[in-house]
């Protein structure tokens, strides 16, 4: 299936069961620890499997965009006391209901951003843990006959999160961005470079401090190319700064960013080089974002795609996503050193001839650093959670609700200690597709009640 988000024109990679990368570029990306705030964010690569949006993903050369979405996460031992019992969770009203991130505080505060099928239109879902997963309303942003998705959060306190996205009639596509005060949640004013009758679309998000907030995705003026896009708040307003693009793109998106320092961020993605989607790192020096060569363990002629990045320090930072040789999609992991970027194995279940992706990445330590995603067992989609152990990554077990032909994915993660850590996306129960909020208490993955719209 495409990615949720991703209009015509936009990198994109297209998902369906087993016959490429979930096309839901407006999302989010990964985990990142900054400063005492974890986000988590959804990115490009990302399956999408919005109803409502399978019409505009038509273009032929689409770069994949990923929509990250922050969830905060609570303690431990609070949320046991939410796990459901044999992995499934009492549903009121069976309502279309997707999760793409999740973001916490280093003191377990935390929010999860999707969206839902509000009648004939989707509408923007926030839930925040304080101890349950409960639903918090959202203005609609565009209006009662507008799309609003939210694809990344960012949480700096209980009192002040961020979360981004995108609100479209159809046309135009705006960028979306709300911020929570601690009572209510309501929009902030954002750039739209693509113009009113344009496409412009956010994924991540990454928050440093209350006046030092990133937030990347891609916009597009014309109607085939699209192009990177970061924006930045001054702690007043939201602004446009400058990303550049490799000579040879003829469209670019970035999913997701992760801020350690005023002089130290990145922001990761894909662009397309005319033949194929190849991955695109960028850093923020201060002054000015500026490409930094990464690897295309595929080859320039075959897909490859970053939907997550997560920092440690300025000599440690990992990315996630996917790459795709003969046809098949299999996970992909990069690690900077300080000096270079470098592709490093990691688990790929889905085998020589099913699909797997990487969505999202979360880091603790040098030695507990969690992506997340989904892969295919030859018949439906599985959630897939891997974890580096300092040495190698190896997929721990997580649940999958959605069984039989049903599937399963998870599109955000984010930790803030080895024993807490929150992983998001859906899965799909018959007619309609679910929230799935998935917690790790230190020793196992278990399922948690989420609402659903």
């Amino acid at each position: 299936m495409p990615p949720r988000n991703q209009a015509p024109g936009e990198a994109h990679s297209a998902h369906t069961q087993n016959a490429g990368p979930p096309v839901r570029h407006d999302l989010p990306v990964s985990s990142h620890q900054l400063s005492g705030c974890y986000t988590s964010v959804h990115h490009p690569g990302r399956p999408r499997r919005r109803r409502l949006l399978r019409s505009l993903l038509a273009a032929p050369t689409l770069i994949a965009t990923v929509t990250a979405l922050s969830v905060i996460a609570a303690g431990a031992g609070s949320a046991s006391a939410a796990t459901l019992h044999g992995g499934h969770s009492p549903r009121a009203a069976l309502i279309d209901s997707e999760l793409n991130a999740v973001g916490m505080t280093s003191g377990g505060s935390a929010w999860a951003v999707g969206q839902y099928l509000a009648g004939s239109v989707e509408a923007a879902l926030t839930e925040q843990w304080p101890g349950s997963w409960q639903q918090q309303p959202v203005p609609q942003a565009g209006g009662p006959t507008a799309n609003d998705i939210l694809n990344g959060v960012a949480v700096l306190s209980p009192t002040n999160a961020w979360a981004v996205g995108t609100s479209f009639p159809w046309p135009p596509y705006d960028t979306l961005i709300e911020h929570w005060n601690g009572a209510e949640w309501h929009q902030v004013a954002s750039p739209n470079p693509g113009g009113l009758s344009g496409i412009n679309r956010l994924y991540g998000v990454a928050a440093l401090s209350a006046s030092n907030i990133w937030a990347v995705g891609a916009y597009m003026s014309g109607p085939t190319t699209s192009k990177a896009l970061i924006v930045h708040w001054d702690g007043t307003t939201w602004k446009q700064v400058p990303s550049p693009e490799p000579a040879q793109a003829t469209s670019a998106a970035l999913n997701d960013v992760a801020v350690l320092s005023p002089t130290d961020a990145w922001a990761v993605g894909s662009y397309d080089n005319g033949t194929a989607n190849q991955s695109l790192t960028e850093h923020w020096n201060g002054t000015a974002w500026q490409i930094v060569p990464s690897p295309d363990p595929a080859g320039t002629a075959n897909w490859a795609s970053l939907n997550g990045v997560a920092m440690l320090t300025h000599t440690n930072v990992w990315a996630a996503g996917e790459i795709q040789t003969q046809g098949v999609f299999h996970t992909f992991v990069a690690h900077w050193n300080g000096a270079t970027w470098k592709h490093v194995t990691s688990v790929d279940p889905g085998g020589l001839g099913n699909n797997a992706f990487l969505r999202s990445i979360a880091a603790v330590s040098g030695s507990r650093i969690w992506a997340v995603g989904s892969y295919n067992n030859g018949t439906h989609d599985q959630t897939l959670i891997e974890q580096w152990n300092g040495q190698a990554w190896k997929q721990v077990p997580s649940p999958s609700p959605g069984t039989g032909p049903l599937n399963n994915e998870l599109f955000g993660v984010s930790a803030n200690s080895p024993s807490n850590a929150w992983a998001v996306g859906w899965y799909n129960a018959g007619p309609v597709n679910q929230t799935l909020i998935l917690h790790w208490n230190g020793i196992k993955w278990t399922q948690v009640y989420s609402p659903n719209g």
